[in-house]
């Protein structure tokens, strides 16, 4: 978190574009799931302090594969698993609060 209350977020696409975004630490879930169009999602260890945020039935939703959020988990720990569907957010792990 920043000295203004903000917890920065990097959002990967599915197109495979990014963008970081800058979340009202207080609210960042209600700021986020609009972001990555999910009212539902989990958060998945990447180690080291990182999560990525994916929408829970992003592939019941149809969501296209995102292949870069795919690659980082399947590298990060996670060989041989689902494909990841949907935009996805990255973000400190210590962000999450409690």
């Amino acid at each position: 978190m920043n000295s203004e209350g903000k917890i920065k977020v990097r959002l990967i696409r599915s197109d495979e574009t990014e963008e970081d975004v800058y979340l009202i630490a207080s609210n960042w879930v209600k700021e986020l799931e609009p972001l990555i169009d999910s009212n539902c999602f989990d958060v998945v260890n990447l180690r080291n302090g990182i999560v990525m945020i994916v929408d829970d039935d992003g592939i019941l939703k149809q969501k296209p594969i995102n292949w870069k959020a795919s690659m980082i988990y399947w590298i990060t720990g996670h060989p041989n698993s689902w494909h990841v569907f949907g935009d996805v957010a990255i973000m400190r792990d210590r962000d999450l609060g409690d």
